[in-house]
């Protein structure tokens, strides 16, 4: 599906929230009141299905995303067509902030892997909400710094560490993005998301299957021990976890 597909209620549902930590998603819900106040209005419920394409690289975007339920994961492609994933954005967060800086240019093409809703908010009502309150610019900027700690990690994830190690944090990281406990992905995807060889990924796979951490079919995953697959994963999973812990 190449098109969001809008929920159908209006921007009064917005104002139905009477404090932030109605919000699904974690950013706005870490608002103080008068900080969220600044964009619920604006915000407008959407439903993004797997597969649509939110921005390419290098696109002006017209609108901000906070996921409640959705994930949508970055990539960046190559002259020759291969495409790796950098980062990825659930419902800690929002996708657009490159909005904040100038030119306005997405750092990569923005794919929903996971279904699910979001709140979308146009550009201009985030940049008139950033310069009118300090809290609002606050909340951004925090999570401008997490996801660049999660693009750094991962990056020396994908140079130094085993596909095994790799695919256990992704595992976990998009886990905690998924309105769900069931991933559909398949293991072509998950080698070119990786950036590793689908044969690496199979033999990845088959050893956390075979060792009762996950079960995995053809296009659909599930995790099954979660203490045991942090435990496989290497330590990018754990610094990125951290970076993004908030306090209540």
């Amino acid at each position: 599906m190449n098109r969001d597909r809008l929920s159908g209620e209006s921007h009064v549902w917005a104002r139905a929230f009477a404090i932030p930590r109605a919000a699904k998603n974690r950013l706005l819900a870490s608002l103080a009141p008068e900080a969220f106040l600044c964009v619920a209005a604006e915000l407008e419920p959407v439903e993004l299905a797997a597969g649509y394409v939110v921005a390419e690289s290098h696109e002006q975007t017209k609108y901000a995303y906070f996921p409640e339920g959705c994930v949508v994961s970055l990539q960046r492609t190559t002259r020759d067509g291969a495409s790796v994933e950098f980062g990825m954005v659930g419902s800690e967060g929002v996708l657009g902030i490159a909005s904040l800086f100038e030119g306005h240019q997405t750092l990569g093409r923005a794919v929903v892997q996971g279904a699910g809703r979001a709140l979308r908010l146009p550009v201009k009502a985030l940049l008139d909400s950033c310069r009118r309150c300090g809290g609002f610019r606050s909340g951004l900027l925090r999570f401008a710094w997490e996801f660049n700690v999660q693009v750094a990690q991962r990056s020396v994830c994908h140079r130094v560490h085993s596909t095994e190690h790799h695919l256990c944090s992704w595992l976990l990281l998009m886990h905690e993005r998924s309105s769900g406990d069931e991933l559909e992905v398949t293991q072509e995807a998950l080698g070119g998301l990786l950036g590793a060889r689908r044969e690496a990924v199979s033999i990845a796979a088959r050893h956390l299957r075979d060792d009762g951490l996950i079960w995995c079919t053809r296009g659909r995953l599930a995790i099954r021990d979660h203490a045991a697959l942090e435990a496989r994963s290497c330590e990018c999973y754990e610094v990125i976890r951290q970076a993004y812990a908030r306090q209540d």
